[in-house]
């Protein structure tokens, strides 16, 4: 689920979801809802939105911080006991989009065994979204593995609307990243969990 704001404010929906089958949410998206605020805004997790930490945890379902603001990112940290997710988040020193994790915030995902799906939105990958190969893309890979992200991240895409570049703008073409990955070095057990 993206968009947190899909359970109105009412934690007892955390277990219908949970009973749908859904295995995440991400808290925000870009603006604020009752659980926070996404990166557009600068307020943390509401009183909501630390009870709601626990009870997804409880009912094994991932918190995602794609969209929430470095705020509610410290928020998050104070009251999270399981691991969540970034289903679609780069690298903030690679690329400066507020969207984006900081160094900080990778270290502290790697120490708690998250996940970090990559996103393949240009303005995420490179300032200003200008770039269209593969190798700006690589470019996050390895300041992820610098931090010891080697085991945490994933291609998370963002297919449902982000101006996406030309390498990445089908699935089939995501697909082929797995060879353009062996090309670039990496072991094949890597590139298979990248």
């Amino acid at each position: 689920v993206e968009n947190g704001s899909a359970l109105a404010g009412d934690l007892d929906r955390v277990r219908l979801l949970a009973e749908d089958g859904v295995k995440a949410i991400t808290l925000t998206w870009n603006g604020e809802n009752e659980i926070g605020s996404g990166h557009v805004s600068e307020h943390g997790l509401t009183d909501f939105g630390k009870k709601l930490i626990p009870e997804l945890e409880k009912y094994n379902i991932l918190a995602d911080v794609s969209h929430l603001n470095d705020a509610g990112f410290a928020d998050l940290l104070e009251v999270a006991q399981k691991p969540f997710t970034a289903t679609h988040s780069n690298a903030r020193s690679v690329a400066a989009h507020k969207r984006n994790l900081t160094d900080d915030m990778i270290r502290e995902m790697v120490r708690r065994n998250c996940l970090i799906g990559l996103n393949y939105c240009k303005s995420f990958i490179t300032d200003g979204g200008i770039g269209d190969s593969p190798d700006d893309l690589y470019r996050h890979i390895e300041h992820f593995f610098s931090l010891g992200a080697y085991e945490n991240i994933a291609l998370g895409s963002d297919f449902d609307g982000a101006a996406l570049p030309t390498y990445l703008n089908t699935p089939a073409k995501a697909a082929d990243l797995y060879e353009y990955f062996l090309e670039k070095g990496m072991s094949k057990e890597l590139a298979a969990v990248s």
